[in-house]
């Protein structure tokens, strides 16, 4: 019995000792070359030294991989067999350059602190997280890509920040917190303010973002700079807050999914870069709630054929068509009036459906087409100016012989 008891106490001590132990950050050191994350014996508490920790890695522990960690041509890959958790990860002073690979979704590599890659190394994972530990992260990436064909996902609530360029096969899900590019080049293969219920933030210092994004987080993204994506920006929930900055897009698809959304333009500069049939903004939802601000949005491509798809009720600031060569098309499939503060084209152009436009200004030798059966009132100024021998403007109804409504400010009607 009291052997018993001694066991006991023995176990216990041992018990909390363990315990103790991991409640505090260690280093861990890898050793031996190849081999699997699990595999105790090949970790070490100091580089390249003789002693071995009682666990694996755990998240509040920094791991290394250096000079010692044992890697030639035929042995040097890491293997991510159970999910590997770490404080910061950091590759750096080995001869031969190692290969850190996560194959099963089983196993994600998740880092609660900060990660540094070395040059020419090969980051592969199916699944790799920063996961919350509130707070600031850095990556160093030493031009090493994280491929593989799954995600990248950021979730500090606090910030991660990139040290140099940043590149990823995969999409990047930023879910909380803010992303600081540090005027870092980003590549990934689309970017999305998806999923979570945290409040984010995007700063890109000017650093475009090269593919599509995605905004569907539910509480709201915020941007702290100007932003400029190389393809369409899709807004499917939340707010998204603009904040005066200049954003760039090929396309904004604020119509898709069945969740509220809130788009906040303030006094931005919203430019919309797509050219033929690839260059709308299209707000024609029930879902989505635009507050325009005194913004401009600016289609810019260099020809085609814009669209504003608005939805019925929804009040605009100034729109432009800016190139000579687009046709800019005002309106949609809208079921009542849509209202703009002051419409510029530049090239021809098509009003579609009802709208109430405070300013128009129409351009010298250009046909523009007024939507039959349909109403434009202009309650301040239409500016169709021609100077001296200069080229007609032509403004005709949509469909030969029925007429489309003009209804100036004065009080003026004409039929077309």
């Amino acid at each position: 019995m009291i052997k018993q008891k001694q066991n006991f106490k023995y176990f216990l001590f041992l018990f909390f000792f363990l315990c103790s132990v991991k409640g505090f950050a260690a280093n861990y050191y890898w050793v031996g070359g190849s081999g699997n994350w699990s595999d105790i014996n090949h970790w070490r508490t100091s580089s390249g030294g003789s002693g071995i920790p009682f666990v694996v890695p755990g998240l509040t522990d920094d791991v290394y991989f250096d000079a010692n960690s044992g890697f030639t041509a035929s042995s040097k890959t890491v293997t991510v067999n159970v999910p590997a958790n770490m404080r910061n990860i950091t590759f750096s002073g080995s001869a031969v350059a190692p290969v850190l690979n996560s194959a099963s979704t089983a196993n994600p590599i998740n880092i609660y602190g900060s990660s540094e890659w070395q040059s020419g190394m090969t980051v592969n994972s199916v699944y790799l997280y920063y996961r919350n530990a509130n707070i600031a992260k850095t990556i160093k990436s030493n031009g090493v890509p994280i491929t593989g064909n799954d995600d990248v996902y950021f979730e500090d609530e606090t910030s991660i920040s990139l040290l140099d360029d940043f590149s990823a096969a995969g999409r990047l899900n930023h879910m909380a917190g803010t992303f600081n590019t540090n005027n870092h080049k980003v590549s990934v293969r689309s970017y999305a303010g998806n999923t979570g219920g945290k409040p984010r933030t995007v700063k890109s210092n000017g650093v475009p973002v090269n593919g599509s994004v995605f905004f569907e987080e539910e509480t709201s993204v915020s941007l702290m700079d100007d932003l400029s994506v190389s393809s369409t920006i899709t807004h499917s929930a939340g707010t998204l807050a603009t904040l005066n900055h200049k954003v760039s897009m090929k396309n904004y698809s604020g119509d898709t999914g069945s969740k509220p959304r809130t788009l906040n333009l303030g006094s931005s500069d919203f430019y919309i870069t797509g050219t033929m049939y690839d260059g709308d903004f299209s707000a024609d939802s029930s879902y989505l709630t635009l507050n325009a601000g005194t913004s401009h949005i600016r289609f810019t491509g260099v020809l085609g054929y814009p669209k504003v798809k608005p939805y019925a009720g929804q009040h605009y600031y100034n729109i432009s068509f800016e190139k000579a060569e687009l046709e800019g098309n005002l309106g949609y499939v809208q079921s009542g009036k849509v209202y703009y503060n002051r419409i510029t084209m530049n090239g021809n152009g098509k009003l579609i459906k009802d709208n109430e436009i405070k300013e128009l200004i129409l351009s010298e030798g250009k046909t523009y087409s007024l939507a039959s059966s349909s109403t434009q009132t202009i309650t301040g100024k239409l500016s169709a100016h021609i100077p001296d021998c200069g080229e007609k403007i032509t403004i005709s109804s949509s469909t030969a012989g029925t007429p489309a409504n003009l209804v100036a400010a004065s009080g003026f009607f004409a039929g077309y």
